[in-house]
């Protein structure tokens, strides 16, 4: 909170040699602003600045808008206060031109947005809060379900099958998309964690088979896989974060194939890196459409049209794990003939 007449932001004058020829205002903890003690000094050793994001020392906002001859303006920017503390400001800069058409100096308009800061932080953490409380209801709810699925609760009729097997299918799909958000969450807030080890990518596969073996069944989709244990080259990556890769293509896959349809795994390798392919032969993607698709909520047009479940994060989360793993996924397809996503990731040394 600022103190007694202090208000949350100033404004200071530089002449060309860059010294302050008046202010007003003040920046709570900012040395000698407001006092009069500014004036006559070269802004620099009053005002210093630092980036909000490595605390490296800024670019000079005010000679690069003064040479330039236009305004500047930065948010992420710290400044240092007195005490050798950090607070997050914005600052403006404006270049000040004389009757005669010729600079005359600039404008600097400093405005404390730490409450601002503080705001942006509690909305960023509100989603991952958000999350974890859904995800432990919705496991239950799952675990309860499966139950009365397998016949562990008793016989149920068959109606009550039908409509548990429904209420199934829709919590692993609230299930799904609270772990995406909170996926996309951690690729936005840069803190994804990396646990590489060796790996034999046929576990994984087989793994998110069972996983989504539910999924497929529901379409009565015949998943088949060529990558057998030992059929390609160990690769250093998260088993995690390969899995959720694979599930997701996988859940790509089913949906957009057709009932009954057919998908298929395939893996080889070459050039050091191993290539592991999901092949459907459903909707495809419109050429049109195809340099969109990794964007995070987008849905291509026939998907939307033919009423296809999905949030958009499927492929924006896949790709950005590739990627995080050292490796990357490009796609080919053809609209109503079907689509080849290709996940390529370095071979261990």
């Amino acid at each position: 909170m600022a103190e007694k007449n202090q208000v949350d932001g100033a404004v200071f004058i530089v002449d060309l040699s860059y010294k302050i020829t008046g202010a007003s205002g003040t920046v709570v903890g900012l040395p000698g602003v407001g006092a009069g003690e500014e004036i006559g000094n070269y802004y620099g050793d009053i005002f210093k600045f630092k980036n909000v994001n490595d605390s490296a020392p800024v670019a000079d906002l005010v000679e690069r808008a003064m040479n330039l001859g236009k305004s500047d303006f930065d948010t992420n920017v710290l400044i240092v206060k007195k005490d050798g503390d950090t607070a997050p400001v914005s600052v403006s800069v404006i270049p000040l031109i004389d009757k005669e058409g010729r600079s005359s100096g600039a404008a600097v308009m400093i405005r404390n947005v730490s409450e601002q800061v503080t705001s942006s932080f509690a909305q960023n953490d509100l989603l991952p809060i958000t999350v974890h409380e859904l995800r432990s209801p919705l496991g239950g709810m799952r675990w309860s379900l499966e139950m009365l699925m397998s016949g562990d609760a008793g016989q149920l009729p068959e109606v009550a099958q039908d409509m548990v097997n429904q209420i199934h299918q829709n919590n692993q799909k609230l299930i799904d998309l609270v772990n995406d958000l909170l996926d996309v969450w951690r690729l936005d807030q840069k803190s994804v964690t990396v646990r590489p080890e060796s790996l034999d990518l046929a576990t994984a596969i087989d793994l998110s088979l069972g996983e989504i073996k539910l999924e497929a069944a529901a379409k009565n989709i015949d998943i088949r896989t060529s990558v057998k244990e030992g059929s390609l080259p160990k690769t250093m990556v998260d088993p995690r974060l390969f899995g959720k890769i694979i599930h997701n293509l996988l859940s790509n896959a089913i949906k957009y194939s057709p009932a009954s349809g057919t998908v298929d795994i395939r893996g080889g390798s070459a050039d050091g890196y191993v290539t592991v392919s999901i092949v459907d032969h459903g909707m495809g993607i419109p050429k049109a459409d195809q340099n969109r698709i990794f964007s995070k909520f987008f849905r291509a047009r026939n998907a939307i049209l033919n009423e296809v479940a999905g949030t958009g994060l499927g492929l924006f989360i896949a790709r950005s794990y590739a990627e995080a793993l050292g490796g990357e996924i490009c796609f080919e397809s053809e609209e109503n003939k079907g689509s080849t996503f290709f996940i390529k990731l370095p071979i261990a040394k």
